[in-house]
C-alpha cells in the first residue's frame, strides 16, 4: 500500500520559479529541486494512512508544489490520501533551513468525518479522532446541475464568495488569494457526493485554509451545497462569505515547534511537526 512538515527556508528572488528557488535552498548544500521532491515523495509513500480502521491510498503525483517567498521561500509538495475516491487526508511536506541544515516539516490536515491514523516509520505519529470537516449547507444557491461543466462554474462561483485572513500578532492582518484552480475535483456516489473541489486561499501558492465545496446527495434524492473550511496555519485564520465572517481559528503556537506524536496536538485534525534529522545530504538523493 503506497500512502503520502522551527524557522524556515532560504532567501531567494520573487521572478525565480518554485522549482528554481527550491533548487537553492540550504547554504551548507545545494539540493537540485528534483532531489528535494523526491525526497518529500518518499516521505509521502512511507505513510501508512487508515480512517476508521480502513486504509487510504495516496494518490502517487502530489496535487501542487508551492511555495512561500514571504516566509524566506518555502517550498513544498501536496498529497492526498482517499478512501472510495473521496479525499480524506491532505499534507504539505515542505523543506526549510535552521543553522544552516535542510529540514522537513510535515503539515496534515483531516478532511474525514472518521478517526485517522498516521503512522510513519512504525509509529502513529498523527492520530486525530474528531471530525475535520465540518459541511455547512448552502441553502441560497440553486440545487446542483446534471451538467458536470454546469458544477464545475457553479463550486468556482461559490468559492469567489469566500474571502479568508490571517492574522499574525503585531502584524497587519494578510488578505488571502482565492486560486480559481481547484487544487482537486472528485465524485463519490457511495459517500453521496455527486461533485467536489477543493479550493486554496493562499500566501503566493502557499494554501493557508483550504475550502471544501460539494454537491451532495440527500435523503430526498435532492442535490445541495455544501461548504467546509479547513486550517493550514498555527495562527490565527477567519473566513468570510459575502463580508460575513463565517469561520475562524484560533492561534495555537505551540504549533510552531511540535514533533511528530506530540500531546494533545497530534490528536487534532490539524497537525503540523517538524522531523528529528536533516534531509540527507544530495548525494544521498540521487
Amino acid at each position: 500500500m503506497k500512502t503520502a512538515l522551527l524557522p524556515l527556508l532560504v532567501v531567494a528572488s520573487l521572478a525565480l520559479t518554485p522549482d528554481q528557488a527550491m533548487a537553492q535552498i540550504g547554504s551548507s548544500a545545494r539540493y537540485e529541486a528534483s532531489e528535494l521532491k523526491r525526497h518529500f515523495q518518499n516521505q509521502a509513500e512511507a505513510y501508512e494512512m487508515t480512517a476508521d480502521g480502513q486504509p487510504l491510498t495516496l494518490v502517487e503525483q502530489p496535487l501542487m508544489q508551492w511555495s512561500n517567498p514571504v516566509r524566506s521561500q518555502e517550498q513544498g509538495s501536496l498529497y492526498v490520501w482517499t478512501l472510495a475516491d473521496r479525499p480524506v487526508i491532505l499534507a504539505s511536506i515542505f523543506s526549510y533551513q535552521y543553522n544552516e541544515q535542510v529540514f522537513c516539516r510535515h503539515e496534515m490536515q483531516s478532511i474525514s468525518d472518521q478517526p485517522i491514523s498516521a503512522v510513519l516509520d512504525g509509529v502513529e505519529v498523527w492520530s486525530p479522532r474528531t471530525p475535520g470537516l465540518k459541511r455547512n449547507t448552502i441553502t441560497d444557491i440553486p440545487p446542483a446541475s446534471s451538467s458536470s461543466a454546469r458544477r464545475m462554474a457553479r463550486m468556482r462561483s461559490i468559492a469567489r464568495q469566500f474571502s479568508g485572513t490571517l492574522r499574525i500578532p503585531g502584524k497587519q492582518p494578510t488578505q488571502l488569494v482565492l486560486k480559481p484552480q481547484p487544487v482537486l475535483r472528485y465524485q463519490s456516489p457511495e459517500k453521496g457526493i455527486i461533485d467536489g473541489a477543493i479550493f486554496s486561499l493562499a500566501i503566493a501558492t502557499d494554501p493557508e485554509i483550504w475550502l471544501v465545496i460539494e454537491a451532495l446527495k440527500i435523503p430526498s434524492g435532492e442535490a445541495v451545497w455544501s461548504y467546509a473550511a479547513v486550517r493550514s496555519h498555527y495562527h490565527q485564520l477567519e473566513l468570510k462569505r459575502n463580508e460575513t465572517i463565517v469561520w475562524s481559528a484560533p492561534m495555537v503556537i505551540a504549533l510552531q515547534s511540535t514533533r511528530a506524536a506530540q500531546e494533545p496536538f497530534a490528536s487534532e485534525p490539524y497537525f503540523t511537526f517538524h522531523t528529528s534529522s536533516p534531509i540527507p545530504a544530495p548525494e544521498m538523493l540521487r
